[in-house]
């Protein structure tokens, strides 16, 4: 896990309602897997969800988001195009992307 992530959902999670949505290979036992991750390192998720790539920003829209943070490129755009609020949670990969940016947890 990521230093800080943690602490920072547990904090986001006292006041909203912190859903993970994860896009992941449709194989035997991935959802099982992320689950593990999640419990193991504690995450406060209410709901987590592993979908499929091109499924993630729909998926998420259906939820009826306040705002979502991803570091996809592609998954950020796909977002912003259903007028969802997305920050972008940096890395290499996608500093391009213009908007609000989450630099650390």
């Amino acid at each position: 896990a990521i230093p800080g992530a943690r602490s920072a959902v547990y904090k986001m999670s006292k006041t909203n309602d912190c859903i993970a949505v994860t896009a992941r290979p449709d194989v035997p036992g991935m959802k099982e897997a992320t689950r593990y991750w999640v419990d193991f390192y504690s995450f406060p998720f209410s709901e987590v969800h592993v979908v499929g790539w091109k499924d993630k920003a729909g998926f998420i829209a259906s939820l009826s988001p306040y705002m979502a943070i991803d570091d996809s490129p592609h998954q950020i755009e796909a977002m912003r195009a259903k007028g969802i609020l997305v920050a972008v949670f940096d890395q290499p990969w996608n500093r391009q992307v213009p908007g609000l940016r989450i630099n650390s947890w």
